[in-house]
């Protein structure tokens, strides 16, 4: 077979009594027995192996093949960029508490040129990202969206479009306009019910999300997603959440209130108590109840399990503001984290530079995550949540709790399945 090179993506581990082989990257991952183990080890030691020995595990070489896990060489790995969120305004209607964005003068903020985001989008393109996020305040404010998001779909053939809106100034004409570009309109939503209208939002919002989901389906865009913010005073109201968005025919991802513990904002953050209530519901609802699936990287971890030893931050995902600063996530829009600016120099030379400055944000350098056994499979959770509460990016993960009481269950079906 000739020289079998490994990519620095492959991870194998031992997981309760299983052993795993997985891409860190894709999350793809399969359990294999101890003689699979075995060979895969040699292959990444670099010894000799048999032609009998590649016969007898043709089918795990097959994996690691379509996994991009081996192939014939390997000089350049190139970066692997997700997701990526554009902010192409600050103005916005509403006042949500706990809004990362909010800005008592985003509202006169100068936002950036038609020209200046194609060019973004370009720079973008040639770095492969194959998710971008676009995001505000409040985008669909901005008289020239459809041509930014046509020039990403159209022209560069950006794999995934996603807009997120509160949904609040969607009309119809730029409904049907939106639909035939974008792949997915993301609408936010923070009450369930006219009986349960608000929570973090301004009154009076419900009537107008409601509606503005009737539009988005008359234009039936190929996706259609309404994003409730989870937090103390509603995490008991999931399957609330969950049985709206079925009557509404639309999917539905929980996104975690993700602040710092200030005197403003202390009250809306989960106990450790509903943190574990909610990995368990999580557990027995199944497909039934999708946390997380989609666009935000602060969400709670959804039904299926992935390989990651990190959460991404300023490696597969970055968040580009309305100035032109360059984050390493949605969540981290501060100064002191700020990891350069587009108007200055070109993203490849900055995602370049997050890519070496954040890869060491692991959970095999993390004192707490280290010595867990879920770890390749938690990633060591939010790198944002952390730092707000610790001012720290290796700190611990304040909903570790949600997280390892939600792997304790996955841990044990795996033991099962092995005996």
């Amino acid at each position: 077979m000739g020289n079998i090179n490994i990519s620095k993506k492959m991870k194998l581990f031992e997981y309760s009594g299983a052993w795993i082989v997985g891409n860190k990257e894709t999350g793809v991952f399969a359990g294999v027995d101890t003689d699979t183990k075995i060979f895969i080890e040699k292959v990444m030691h670099g010894e000799t192996i048999k032609t009998e020995e590649i016969e007898k595990n043709k089918e795990i070489l097959q994996f690691l093949e379509e996994q991009e896990l081996i192939k014939e060489d390997f000089i350049v790995e190139k970066i692997f960029l997700d997701t990526v969120y554009l902010h192409v305004t600050n103005d916005c209607p509403l006042h949500c508490i706990g809004c990362y964005s909010d800005d008592i003068s985003r509202n006169c903020k100068i936002n950036m040129s038609l020209e200046k985001i194609c060019d973004i989008i370009k720079q973008l393109k040639k770095l492969e990202m194959k998710s971008l996020v676009i995001s505000g305040g409040e985008p669909l404010l901005r008289k020239d969206i459809v041509e930014i998001v046509r020039f990403a779909k159209k022209e560069m053939e950006i794999p995934y479009v996603v807009i997120l809106t509160s949904g609040v100034t969607l009309n119809e004409e730029l409904s049907n306009e939106l639909a035939e570009y974008l792949d997915e309109i993301s609408i936010s939503i923070d009450g369930f019910s006219k009986e349960v209208p608000t929570f973090l939002r301004d009154k009076g919002i419900f009537e107008k999300v409601e509606q503005a989901i009737i539009i988005a389906k008359n234009s039936n865009f190929k996706r259609i997603r309404v994003l409730p913010t989870i937090h103390k005073n509603n995490i008991d109201y999931i399957e609330n959440y969950n049985q709206y968005a079925k009557e509404q025919g639309v999917g539905i991802s929980y996104s975690l209130l993700t602040v710092p513990p200030n005197d403003v904002l202390k009250d809306w953050i989960p106990t450790k108590n509903q943190l574990k209530e909610l990995a368990k519901k999580t557990t027995m609802l199944g497909e039934e109840l999708q946390l997380g699936v989609g666009v935000d990287s602060a969400s709670l971890e959804d039904y299926y399990v992935t390989v990651c030893e990190k959460c991404g931050i300023g490696e597969i995902t970055v968040s580009i503001g309305t100035d032109g600063s360059v984050y390493p996530c949605h969540m981290t829009h501060l100064p002191e984290l700020k990891i350069g600016n587009v108007y200055n120099e070109q993203l490849k030379d900055i995602v370049d530079r997050a890519n070496k400055n954040y890869s060491k944000y692991n959970v095999d350098s993390n004192s707490t995550c280290v010595s867990c056994q879920h770890k390749y499979f938690c990633g060591g959770g939010c790198r944002a949540r952390a730092y707000m509460f610790t001012k720290d990016l290796s700190g611990d993960d304040p909903y570790c709790p949600m997280f390892k009481e939600f792997f304790n269950s996955f841990s044990k079906a795996v033991t099962k399945r092995v005996k």
